[in-house]
């Protein structure tokens, strides 16, 4: 019995550390994230958006919008993304006893804002603002000193908007300063906004 003592206490202390709460990234050293997605055009983006919540507690998301993309120019789905708002909303307490950080699911889905019904540089222009190229601009104003990452699942016409706007209401010195913190990855080249902010913004 005594030899097998020493796998005894190891598989007790695995079993402790496995429901240990492990302690959350601090807030500085996470990457600030805004996420355009086609959702529901295809699978993948609803996959990627899943795994996305799976590992938010290492992020700072700030803006989630549903958009448009070459392959869905006529409409967005943003129910998608609070249907799986819902759904991490119910596994959210088990999260929580594994790591902390979790943002809350009200939170998610108050960040979660649709963008143009329009394809591409249609969509762009004065007046045509829309609810998530407002909230990128929200997080454009913060002061952080931290970059943004825009990932372009879809396609980039309300960022694009947002972009616009900035232009607009800035000296073009401020603008500058703010597209410095700006690190944009964008998947495939959905629509010929992202052709716009490269030749409009190349100091970025």
């Amino acid at each position: 019995m005594m030899r097998f003592l020493p796998l005894l206490c190891l598989l007790t202390v695995i079993s402790g550390l496995a429901h240990a709460q492990v302690p959350a990234i601090p807030s500085t050293d996470r990457a600030r994230v805004v996420v355009l997605t086609d959702v529901a055009n295809e699978p993948d983006d609803e996959q990627s958006f899943i795994r996305l919540l799976l590992y938010s507690n290492e992020l700072d998301i700030e803006c989630i919008a549903a958009t448009t993309s070459v392959w869905l120019q006529d409409a967005i789905h943003p129910e998608k993304l609070y249907e799986r708002v819902e759904a991490y909303r119910k596994v959210y307490p088990n999260l929580r006893l594994h790591a902390e950080g979790y943002p809350e699911p009200d939170q998610l889905k108050a960040m979660t804002k649709r963008g143009r019904v329009a394809f591409g540089m249609k969509g762009v222009g004065d007046g045509l603002d829309t609810e998530a190229s407002r909230a990128i601009l929200e997080v454009l104003r913060k002061e952080d000193a931290r970059p943004v990452w825009v990932t372009v699942w879809g396609g980039s016409l309300d960022l694009g908007q947002a972009l616009w706007d900035r232009r607009n209401e800035n000296a073009r010195v401020e603008v500058n300063r703010i597209i410095s913190r700006l690190r944009v990855y964008a998947i495939a080249g959905h629509d010929d906004c992202g052709q716009w902010i490269c030749h409009n913004f190349p100091d970025g």
